[in-house]
């Protein structure tokens, strides 16, 4: 151990007790962002408005599905979303709330960088390598609170580029500094782990300098094998969500072959069938449901991919993470150097600091002062929840989420509108449901196809949360874990869903009424969910092994090959016969596999006397064989 000594050539001959090993010093960073997750949440529920775009395509469907069903169930229990409709913009409590949220991410920012700042002026004068830990850690709670800011702020930052511009590079940079302090910290881990238990404490009492790269002196000489590993998959994973990005760009296109498959599907193939030309009707049935039907779900999951990493939802999940990460990694920390014999006494840096966490309320408190001012007295009236009296008519979360306000010539404001009207032609009993602006809706206009998705995206997520459970209960790092997953969620999770969506388009085509198809997706649905917590359990105690399952790989091939003898033995369907439904135009929001159905109106004709008479040739019969009706 006397090697760890040596390698500090510049440490001072007087003990240096840095200020970072206080309670109050905790506090200070670990508060604010505790605040902003459930400030978050907040704003989340009850303020954010996902149809509040600048554009009709930024609407996120997920977001959408996810708050219509919260708010619709709210609203059965009597709370009113009514105050989302004002069309003011500069006051009342959402601008005062997103102003509250602003101004606590800056301050914590201006937290993070003065004790970053701290830490490195404080390299000289022996800055143990438990300090450098704690003030690194911290650090990570300052950006934990601008990411929150981040993410709950979309809707206002949108409005304002310039603020949203300095802010991402302000955060970008933070995280760029901190990725640099973990380089240390990585050396701190596998000099604990080469030195033993014992001499952890010997460890963390080091000057840091000496576990910085380049010192030949002490334990690290090795390579930063393990923090490359890490960097690298955080990497390949920021790679692989800008190719999905690019392909879906790419196959998006107006000129695309996306658009002009489906062009085809929908005009030249529908007139060419109800014509009298002779074509390989069965052949063109095959071509879709093998070619076009498969590249058509891969979009289709490739758009979904897509739309759950950039909701709302999805990112608010990641940041509840990341401070469940940067919390235990903290109390990791702290039973190493027993954290509770450290100082407790307040300073003044820290009475500073608590009443500069402060300044945040004013807008909340002014918009307190000024609603007290207009204040008139209570109005007692009692609102019965819908299920309580039907005669009343159901809650109706339409005219609750739309904003009503002007944004000239993008149409985002007269859509939803159009959206989230209702019907004023049904009776007030009947209730108007929301009609969603799914982008899949392109393809499957169906309710139960929007419902059963997101089952089969369940299990997907369920199968990675299993195997990770099950991978890190053997004492694995999570890095080496997330490796060992690579695999499963890059090609078996997409290849599900993939093939649930094909099932899901023969479902479509082949049901006969909304029931039927309900239970079919569910089927389908259970079916998925069981054979993906089937392969995760497999792959962990099975024959498999890890990372690969027998069950996995068999319920895959047999989906595949049940998919392609379907493709070459089905029936073509109503609209390859022509009896498709026909709206005159292209209209890019309708359904792909006409899922409406057509109005048959019967019409009676008069009776005529017809002398019998005798046909002269026999009818022709069309048949959808596989071969071409040779001409004359």
């Amino acid at each position: 151990m006397d090697a760890i000594w040596e390698c500090n050539q510049v440490r001072p001959t007087g003990e240096f007790k840095s200020d970072i090993e206080n309670v109050w010093t905790l506090l200070v960073f670990f508060v604010p962002s505790c605040i902003a997750i459930a400030a978050l949440l907040v704003h989340y529920a009850f303020l954010h408005k996902p149809l509040d775009q600048l554009t009709w395509w930024d609407v996120n469907p997920v977001d959408v599905v996810v708050l219509q069903w919260f708010r619709d169930t709210l609203g059965r229990l009597g709370v009113s979303f009514g105050y989302l409709d004002r069309r003011d913009k500069d006051d009342g409590f959402r601008a005062a709330f997103d102003q509250f949220m602003l101004t606590l991410a800056d301050v914590h920012v201006g937290f993070g960088l003065a004790i970053l700042a701290y830490g490195f002026s404080s390299l000289l004068q022996g800055f143990t390598a438990y300090d450098w830990w704690l003030m690194v850690g911290l650090a990570w709670f300052a950006v934990t609170t601008n990411l929150v800011m981040l993410i709950g702020l979309r809707d206002f930052l949108q409005y304002h580029p310039g603020k949203r511009a300095w802010r991402l590079c302000l955060i970008v940079g933070l995280i760029a500094v901190l990725a640099f302090c973990m380089v240390p910290i990585s050396g701190v881990r596998r000099a604990m782990t080469a030195y033993g238990h014992g001499s952890k404490h010997d460890i963390l009492a080091t000057n840091i300098l000496c576990f910085f790269p380049g010192r030949e002196e002490g334990p690290l000489v090795e390579e930063l094998g393990q923090a490359t590993l890490g960097w690298s998959t955080i990497a390949g994973c920021l790679g692989l969500v800008v190719a999905l990005a690019v392909v879906t760009i790419t196959l998006e296109r107006r000129n695309g072959i996306l658009r002009t498959w489906i062009e085809h599907y929908r005009g030249e193939m529908r007139e060419s069938f109800s014509s009298d030309q002779n074509l390989c009707i069965r052949c063109e049935q095959r071509f879709i449901l093998l070619v076009m039907r498969p590249c058509v779900a891969l979009w289709l999951i490739i758009r979904a991919y897509l739309d759950i990493l950039n909701s709302v939802l999805a990112q608010l999940s990641c940041a509840v993470a990341l401070l469940a990460w940067v919390t235990l990694r903290f109390l990791d920390l702290l039973q190493l150097q027993h954290f509770g014999k450290s100082e407790t006494s307040i300073e003044l840096a820290h009475f500073i600091a608590f009443i500069m966490l402060l300044a945040p309320l004013k807008s909340l408190v002014e918009y307190i002062y000024t609603a007290c001012r207009k204040f008139q007295g209570f109005r007692f009236r009692i609102r019965w929840p819908s299920w309580r009296n039907s005669s009343r008519g159901q809650y109706q979360p339409c005219e609750s989420v739309a904003d009503e306000s002007d944004y000239g010539e993008t149409g985002a404001s007269e859509e939803a509108d159009k959206l989230l009207s209702g019907s004023s032609r049904t009776s007030s009993r009947r209730r108007t449901g929301l009609k969603l602006p799914m982008r899949f809706k392109f393809y499957l206009e169906t309710e139960w196809y929007v419902k059963a998705v997101p089952v089969a995206g369940v299990s997907c997520l369920a199968q990675l949360i299993l195997m990770f459970i099950l991978a890190t209960v053997g004492g694995e790092l999570p890095i080496v874990a997330v490796s060992h997953l690579a695999p499963w969620f890059v090609a078996f999770a997409p290849s599900q869903v993939v093939l649930f969506i094909l099932a899901a388009m023969v479902i479509e085509e082949k049901g006969r009424s909304t029931e039927s198809k309900r239970v079919a997706y569910w089927v389908s649905s259970v079916i998925f969910g069981a054979a993906s917590v089937a392969s995760a359990v497999d792959s962990i105690y099975g024959l498999g092994g890890f990372p690969m399952s027998y069950i996995g790989m068999a319920t895959l091939a047999l989906m595949i090959v049940t998919y392609v003898l379907y493709g070459c033995i089905s029936k073509p369907g109503s609209l390859a016969k022509g009896k498709g439904v026909s709206d005159g135009g292209m209209d890019e929001e309708s359904a792909l596999l006409g899922s409406k159905v057509q109005v048959k109106i019967p019409v009676r004709r008069s009776k005529r006397y017809q002398a019998h008479t005798r046909r002269l040739s026999k009818q022709s019969i069309k048949d959808y064989g596989t071969m071409v009706k040779p001409s004359n």
